[in-house]
Protein backbone atom coordinates (compact mmCIF):
# COMPACT_ATOMS: atom_id res chain seq x y z
CA UNK A 1 0.00 0.00 0.00
CA UNK A 2 1.61 3.24 -1.13
CA UNK A 3 0.41 6.78 -0.33
CA UNK A 4 -3.25 5.78 -0.21
CA UNK A 5 -5.91 8.44 0.31
CA UNK A 6 -9.65 7.87 0.58
CA UNK A 7 -12.79 9.90 1.21
CA UNK A 8 -16.46 8.90 1.24
CA UNK A 9 -18.76 10.38 -1.41
CA UNK A 10 -16.01 12.69 -2.66
CA UNK A 11 -15.95 14.67 0.57
CA UNK A 12 -13.18 17.19 0.90
CA UNK A 13 -11.74 15.65 4.05
CA UNK A 14 -9.93 12.36 3.67
CA UNK A 15 -10.87 9.45 5.96
CA UNK A 16 -7.42 8.04 5.23
CA UNK A 17 -4.52 10.26 4.23
CA UNK A 18 -1.18 9.25 2.73
CA UNK A 19 -1.19 5.69 4.14
CA UNK A 20 1.83 3.56 3.25
CA UNK A 21 2.45 0.13 4.73
CA UNK A 22 3.74 -3.29 3.78
CA UNK A 23 3.09 -6.76 5.16
CA UNK A 24 5.77 -9.43 4.99
CA UNK A 25 4.95 -13.08 4.34
CA UNK A 26 3.96 -14.78 7.60
CA UNK A 27 3.79 -11.49 9.54
CA UNK A 28 1.01 -10.51 11.94
CA UNK A 29 0.24 -6.80 11.98
CA UNK A 30 -2.25 -5.18 14.35
CA UNK A 31 -3.79 -1.89 13.22
CA UNK A 32 -5.16 0.00 16.20
CA UNK A 33 -7.05 3.23 16.70
CA UNK A 34 -10.15 4.65 18.32
CA UNK A 35 -13.55 4.52 16.61
CA UNK A 36 -13.51 6.67 13.49
CA UNK A 37 -9.74 6.54 13.00
CA UNK A 38 -10.11 4.79 9.63
CA UNK A 39 -9.31 1.17 10.61
CA UNK A 40 -12.30 -0.54 8.98
CA UNK A 41 -12.05 1.65 5.90
CA UNK A 42 -8.47 0.47 5.53
CA UNK A 43 -9.59 -3.17 5.75
CA UNK A 44 -12.18 -2.68 3.02
CA UNK A 45 -9.67 -0.98 0.74
CA UNK A 46 -7.30 -3.94 1.09
CA UNK A 47 -10.09 -6.34 0.11
CA UNK A 48 -11.30 -4.25 -2.81
CA UNK A 49 -14.67 -3.43 -1.25
CA UNK A 50 -13.68 0.23 -1.60
CA UNK A 51 -11.40 1.89 -4.14
CA UNK A 52 -8.74 4.48 -3.42
CA UNK A 53 -8.96 8.15 -4.38
CA UNK A 54 -5.18 8.29 -4.62
CA UNK A 55 -2.30 5.85 -4.22
CA UNK A 56 -1.92 2.16 -5.01
CA UNK A 57 -2.57 -1.15 -3.26
CA UNK A 58 -0.64 -4.22 -4.34
CA UNK A 59 -1.32 -7.77 -3.07
CA UNK A 60 1.04 -10.63 -4.00
CA UNK A 61 2.48 -8.58 -6.83
CA UNK A 62 -0.92 -7.64 -8.30
CA UNK A 63 -2.13 -4.05 -8.26
CA UNK A 64 -5.70 -3.47 -7.08
CA UNK A 65 -7.34 -2.14 -10.24
CA UNK A 66 -10.79 -2.55 -11.74
CA UNK A 67 -9.42 -5.12 -14.19
CA UNK A 68 -7.59 -7.18 -11.57
CA UNK A 69 -9.81 -6.81 -8.52
CA UNK A 70 -11.24 -10.34 -8.66
CA UNK A 71 -7.79 -11.88 -9.05
CA UNK A 72 -6.49 -9.82 -6.12
CA UNK A 73 -9.43 -10.83 -3.91
CA UNK A 74 -8.45 -14.50 -4.29
CA UNK A 75 -5.38 -13.68 -2.21
CA UNK A 76 -7.27 -11.91 0.60
CA UNK A 77 -9.76 -13.17 3.17
CA UNK A 78 -11.81 -10.82 5.35
CA UNK A 79 -13.41 -11.81 8.68
CA UNK A 80 -15.99 -9.29 9.89
CA UNK A 81 -17.12 -8.20 13.34
CA UNK A 82 -20.44 -10.05 13.20
CA UNK A 83 -20.03 -13.61 11.87
CA UNK A 84 -23.81 -14.03 11.41
CA UNK A 85 -23.54 -11.68 8.44
CA UNK A 86 -21.22 -14.12 6.67
CA UNK A 87 -23.19 -17.38 7.00
CA UNK A 88 -24.96 -18.72 3.91
CA UNK A 89 -25.12 -22.48 4.59
CA UNK A 90 -27.59 -24.46 6.71
CA UNK A 91 -24.77 -26.51 8.27
CA UNK A 92 -21.15 -25.84 9.19
CA UNK A 93 -19.82 -27.91 6.30
CA UNK A 94 -22.27 -26.37 3.80
CA UNK A 95 -21.20 -22.91 4.87
CA UNK A 96 -17.52 -23.65 4.30
CA UNK A 97 -18.33 -25.41 1.01
CA UNK A 98 -20.08 -22.31 -0.37
CA UNK A 99 -16.88 -20.37 -1.03
CA UNK A 100 -15.07 -23.39 -2.40
CA UNK A 101 -17.95 -24.16 -4.75
CA UNK A 102 -17.92 -20.59 -6.04
CA UNK A 103 -14.23 -20.98 -6.85
CA UNK A 104 -14.95 -24.14 -8.87
CA UNK A 105 -13.16 -26.73 -6.74
CA UNK A 106 -14.01 -30.38 -7.37
CA UNK A 107 -15.86 -32.39 -4.72
CA UNK A 108 -12.82 -34.32 -3.46
CA UNK A 109 -10.82 -31.14 -2.95
CA UNK A 110 -13.76 -29.51 -1.20
CA UNK A 111 -14.19 -32.43 1.23
CA UNK A 112 -10.46 -32.41 2.03
CA UNK A 113 -10.32 -28.66 2.56
CA UNK A 114 -13.44 -28.61 4.73
CA UNK A 115 -12.01 -31.35 6.93
CA UNK A 116 -8.70 -29.55 7.20
CA UNK A 117 -10.29 -26.16 7.96
CA UNK A 118 -12.64 -27.38 10.72
CA UNK A 119 -9.72 -29.23 12.30
CA UNK A 120 -7.69 -25.99 12.34
CA UNK A 121 -10.44 -24.14 14.23
CA UNK A 122 -11.50 -27.10 16.39
CA UNK A 123 -15.00 -27.50 14.95
CA UNK A 124 -14.68 -31.07 13.66
CA UNK A 125 -17.53 -32.23 15.90
CA UNK A 126 -19.96 -29.63 14.52
CA UNK A 127 -20.00 -30.39 10.78
CA UNK A 128 -23.79 -30.87 10.65
CA UNK A 129 -24.65 -28.13 13.15
CA UNK A 130 -26.69 -25.08 12.15
CA UNK A 131 -24.18 -22.17 12.25
CA UNK A 132 -26.71 -19.95 14.03
CA UNK A 133 -26.87 -22.40 16.94
CA UNK A 134 -23.16 -22.12 17.68
CA UNK A 135 -21.73 -19.96 20.46
CA UNK A 136 -20.25 -16.56 19.62
CA UNK A 137 -16.70 -17.84 19.64
CA UNK A 138 -17.62 -20.90 17.59
CA UNK A 139 -19.38 -18.72 15.02
CA UNK A 140 -16.30 -16.58 14.60
CA UNK A 141 -14.11 -19.67 14.27
CA UNK A 142 -16.49 -20.97 11.59
CA UNK A 143 -16.10 -17.67 9.74
CA UNK A 144 -12.34 -18.17 9.93
CA UNK A 145 -12.68 -21.75 8.66
CA UNK A 146 -14.64 -20.54 5.65
CA UNK A 147 -11.79 -18.16 4.83
CA UNK A 148 -8.80 -20.44 5.42
CA UNK A 149 -10.40 -23.24 3.36
CA UNK A 150 -9.78 -20.95 0.37
CA UNK A 151 -6.11 -20.66 1.45
CA UNK A 152 -5.62 -16.90 0.94
CA UNK A 153 -2.19 -15.33 1.40
CA UNK A 154 -3.55 -12.60 3.67
CA UNK A 155 -6.35 -12.74 6.24
CA UNK A 156 -7.80 -9.50 7.62
CA UNK A 157 -9.73 -9.58 10.90
CA UNK A 158 -11.92 -6.48 11.13
CA UNK A 159 -12.80 -6.08 14.84
CA UNK A 160 -13.42 -9.83 14.75
CA UNK A 161 -13.41 -10.28 18.55
CA UNK A 162 -15.12 -7.09 19.69
CA UNK A 163 -18.54 -8.74 20.24
CA UNK A 164 -17.18 -11.79 22.08
CA UNK A 165 -16.86 -12.58 25.78
CA UNK A 166 -13.28 -12.91 27.16
CA UNK A 167 -13.23 -16.72 26.89
CA UNK A 168 -14.45 -16.75 23.27
CA UNK A 169 -12.09 -13.91 22.41
CA UNK A 170 -9.20 -15.95 23.77
CA UNK A 171 -10.23 -18.97 21.68
CA UNK A 172 -10.35 -16.90 18.49
CA UNK A 173 -7.01 -15.21 19.14
CA UNK A 174 -5.39 -18.58 19.84
CA UNK A 175 -6.71 -19.74 16.45
CA UNK A 176 -5.27 -16.65 14.78
CA UNK A 177 -1.91 -17.16 16.48
CA UNK A 178 -1.81 -20.81 15.37
CA UNK A 179 -2.51 -19.81 11.76
CA UNK A 180 0.32 -17.32 11.87
CA UNK A 181 2.74 -19.71 13.60
CA UNK A 182 2.07 -22.41 11.01
CA UNK A 183 2.81 -19.95 8.22
CA UNK A 184 -0.63 -20.49 6.68
CA UNK A 185 -1.19 -16.80 5.98
CA UNK A 186 -0.08 -13.30 6.82
CA UNK A 187 -2.48 -11.65 9.28
CA UNK A 188 -3.79 -8.12 9.74
CA UNK A 189 -6.00 -7.60 12.77
CA UNK A 190 -8.00 -4.37 12.94
CA UNK A 191 -8.77 -3.62 16.57
CA UNK A 192 -8.99 -1.04 19.34
CA UNK A 193 -8.03 -3.68 21.94
CA UNK A 194 -4.34 -3.33 22.80
CA UNK A 195 -4.37 -6.63 24.74
CA UNK A 196 -5.17 -8.30 21.43
CA UNK A 197 -2.67 -6.14 19.53
CA UNK A 198 0.11 -7.17 21.91
CA UNK A 199 0.12 -10.64 20.31
CA UNK A 200 1.12 -9.22 16.90
CA UNK A 201 4.62 -8.87 15.46
CA UNK A 202 4.05 -5.21 14.65
CA UNK A 203 1.53 -2.53 15.63
CA UNK A 204 0.42 0.39 13.47
CA UNK A 205 -1.41 3.19 15.30
CA UNK A 206 -3.97 5.19 13.32
CA UNK A 207 -5.41 8.52 14.38
CA UNK A 208 -7.70 10.71 12.27
CA UNK A 209 -6.81 8.72 9.16
CA UNK A 210 -3.03 8.95 9.51
CA UNK A 211 -0.34 6.60 10.80
CA UNK A 212 1.13 8.25 13.89
CA UNK A 213 3.27 5.40 15.20
CA UNK A 214 4.56 2.01 14.07
CA UNK A 215 6.75 -0.64 15.63
CA UNK A 216 6.94 -3.74 17.80
CA UNK A 217 4.45 -4.04 20.68
CA UNK A 218 7.32 -3.38 23.10
CA UNK A 219 8.19 -0.16 21.28
CA UNK A 220 4.60 1.08 20.91
CA UNK A 221 3.70 0.42 24.55
CA UNK A 222 6.60 2.54 25.72
CA UNK A 223 4.62 5.55 24.45
CA UNK A 224 1.80 5.35 26.99
CA UNK A 225 0.97 9.03 26.94
CA UNK A 226 0.59 9.16 23.16
CA UNK A 227 -1.69 6.10 23.19
CA UNK A 228 -3.86 7.67 25.88
CA UNK A 229 -4.00 10.95 23.94
CA UNK A 230 -5.60 9.16 20.97
CA UNK A 231 -8.12 7.30 23.14
CA UNK A 232 -6.41 3.91 23.47
CA UNK A 233 -6.17 2.01 26.73
CA UNK A 234 -2.90 0.21 27.42
CA UNK A 235 -2.94 -3.49 28.43
CA UNK A 236 -3.80 -4.31 32.04
CA UNK A 237 -0.43 -5.97 32.68
CA UNK A 238 1.33 -2.80 31.55
CA UNK A 239 -0.85 -0.64 33.81
CA UNK A 240 0.09 -2.80 36.80
CA UNK A 241 3.78 -2.74 35.81
CA UNK A 242 3.75 1.07 35.66
CA UNK A 243 1.95 1.30 39.00
CA UNK A 244 4.48 -1.01 40.64
CA UNK A 245 7.38 1.03 39.21
CA UNK A 246 5.89 4.24 40.60
CA UNK A 247 5.78 2.57 43.98
CA UNK A 248 9.42 1.53 43.94
CA UNK A 249 9.23 -2.02 42.59
CA UNK A 250 12.14 -2.72 40.22
CA UNK A 251 10.19 -3.93 37.16
CA UNK A 252 12.59 -4.07 34.20
CA UNK A 253 10.63 -5.52 31.28
CA UNK A 254 7.71 -4.15 29.25
CA UNK A 255 5.12 -6.80 30.10
CA UNK A 256 2.55 -7.49 27.40
CA UNK A 257 0.90 -10.34 29.32
CA UNK A 258 -0.08 -10.96 32.91
CA UNK A 259 1.92 -14.22 32.90
CA UNK A 260 5.11 -12.35 32.06
CA UNK A 261 4.54 -9.85 34.87
CA UNK A 262 3.79 -12.60 37.40
CA UNK A 263 6.97 -14.44 36.38
CA UNK A 264 9.15 -11.37 36.94
CA UNK A 265 7.48 -10.59 40.28
CA UNK A 266 8.06 -14.19 41.34
CA UNK A 267 11.74 -13.91 40.36
CA UNK A 268 12.07 -10.66 42.32
CA UNK A 269 10.47 -12.27 45.37
CA UNK A 270 12.82 -15.25 45.23
CA UNK A 271 15.81 -12.88 45.15
CA UNK A 272 14.80 -11.06 48.35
Amino acid sequence: MNKVCFSYHNQEKYVLSNISLSVQKGEWIAIVGHNGSGKSTLARLMNGLLTTDQGTIKICGKTMTEDQIWDVRKHVGLVFQNPDNQFVGTTVQDDIAFGLENRGFDRETMVNRIGWAVNQVKLSDYLNQDPHQLSGGQKQRLAIAGIIALKPDLIIFDEATSMLDPSSRGDVMTTVQNLKNQGLASVISITHDLEEASMADRIIVLNQGEIIMEGSPQYVFQHNDMLKDVGLDIPYSLKISNLLKRNGVDIKDVHLTTDGLVEELWTLKSQT
